[in-house]
C-alpha cells in the first residue's frame, strides 16, 4: 500500500513566526499526520484534540497557523499520488495473475499437441483422438467461462 511521503509535506508546512511560546503541536514528531487528518478529514478536530491532548482551540490555532492553501495542495497533491500508486499496484497484481493462467493454458496446449504428436507417430489415425480432443476443449472452455 502506497504511503503519503511526509518528507514532503513536512517542507511545505510553514516555519513558526514570532518569538513566542512554539505551538505545541507543531513541536510534536506527527505534526504533519495531524496537518494530514485536518486536511484529508480522515478525522474531526475534536478526535484529533482528544487524541494528542490538546484542546479544540489549539487545533483550531493551528489548523489557522499551518495549514494554509499551499499545504492543502500539496496533502492533496500526495494523497492523489499514493493512490493511484495503490491502483498501479492492484492492477500489476490482476495482470500477473492473467499472465500466469496465459502461460498455464499455453503449456497444456503444447502438451496437448506432444501427446497428439505421439499417438500419430504410433500409427493411429486423427478420427481415433477426436473424442478427446473435443473433451479437452469442452474442459478448457468450461473453465475459462467459470472465472
Amino acid at each position: 500500500m502506497a504511503a503519503l511521503r511526509m518528507d514532503v509535506i513536512k517542507r511545505a508546512i510553514p516555519q513558526e513566526k514570532g518569538g513566542g511560546r512554539p505551538n505545541v503541536i507543531r513541536n510534536r514528531a506527527d505534526y504533519a499526520e495531524i496537518v494530514c487528518d485536518i486536511v484529508l478529514g480522515r478525522r474531526s478536530m475534536v478526535q484529533i484534540a482528544r487524541r494528542i491532548g490538546v484542546s479544540y482551540c489549539t487545533i483550531q490555532r493551528f489548523k489557522d497557523a499551518f495549514c494554509t492553501p499551499d499545504v492543502a495542495r500539496v496533502v492533496m497533491a500526495e494523497a492523489q499520488r499514493a493512490e493511484s500508486e495503490e491502483v498501479d499496484e492492484k492492477i500489476n497484481a490482476a495482470q500477473d495473475d492473467i499472465q500466469k493462467g496465459l502461460r498455464e493454458v499455453i503449456k497444456e496446449q503444447k502438451d496437448l499437441y506432444r501427446e497428439i504428436k505421439n499417438r500419430l507417430g504410433d500409427g493411429r489415425d486423427v478420427e481415433d483422438l477426436a473424442p478427446a480432443l473435443s473433451q479437452l476443449l469442452r474442459d478448457q472452455g468450461s473453465r475459462s467461462s467459470g472465472c
